[in-house]
């Protein structure tokens, strides 16, 4: 879940014990312009229960789909480029006093896409990754312009895999990265089966794998706490 803190009302931040109490093995992901120093966040969160923390990232402008998760005005997500990088730096820095369930390496991609260098992880929505809606439409990601289908016609319709790289939305960028290895796996086991050996290991030697792997492993002392039933 995303529970937006302002990092100076804690007694309101602390309205969320209940949400807590509901999820005890949850973290709560905050990513604000009023808040400056994410450390500030760790008190709060170590009295809270929480795990982890997982940071969802602003959407500062309408999304292509149904999904009404982004605002144009709102003063709480108006970043400039460069002040994003800096909270993502930011929550880098957060590591070292709390455990932060975004993939280092997911991080750096998207302060890759805010400085307008090239990525090192497509994005994997519309292939392993979707959105629906209370339409029951299925949309490749939140920020996509069309749906592919509807749930009911799903199983029949081809998925979507084209090196996507235009958004910042978290629950897709962050999980491709983790996915990203196993991918490469099951890409490489498909060209071996095909016979084409040489583009298979051309795949399996991608410096993106140990990439992947590195944040599968880094992420599994905190994904392994938040899977613990208490």
């Amino acid at each position: 879940m995303v529970v937006l803190v302002h990092g100076s009302e804690q007694d309101s931040a602390r309205d969320t014990y209940a949400l807590q109490r509901m999820f005890p093995t949850q973290g709560i992901g905050a990513f604000v312009r009023l808040l400056d120093d994410y450390r500030a966040l760790v008190p709060l969160l170590q009295e809270l229960g929480f795990e982890a923390v997982a940071f969802s990232y602003p959407q500062r402008s309408r999304l292509g789909s149904s999904s009404l998760a982004w605002s144009d005005d709102s003063a709480l997500m108006k970043f400039t480029d460069s002040e994003l990088v800096q909270a993502f730096e930011a929550v880098d820095d957060l590591r070292n006093a709390f455990p932060v369930n975004n993939p280092r390496a997911s991080v750096a991609d998207m302060k890759r896409h805010l400085l307008g260098e090239h990525e090192h992880f497509v994005c994997y929505g519309g292939f392993k990754s979707f959105y629906m809606d209370w339409n029951f439409d299925i949309w490749r990601c939140d920020a996509w312009r069309e749906p592919m289908c509807s749930v009911w016609e799903f199983a029949q319709t081809p998925l979507v895999r084209d090196g996507c790289t235009a958004c910042i939305v978290d629950c897709y960028r962050d999980s491709s990265v983790m996915r990203h290895f196993a991918v490469s796996l099951g890409d490489a086991l498909d060209l071996f089966g095909q016979g084409d050996v040489v583009a298979a290991l051309r795949t399996l030697v991608d410096r993106r794998n140990l990439e992947s792997l590195g944040a599968v492993i880094g992420n599994a002392p905190i994904l392994s706490r938040l899977a613990k039933v208490r």
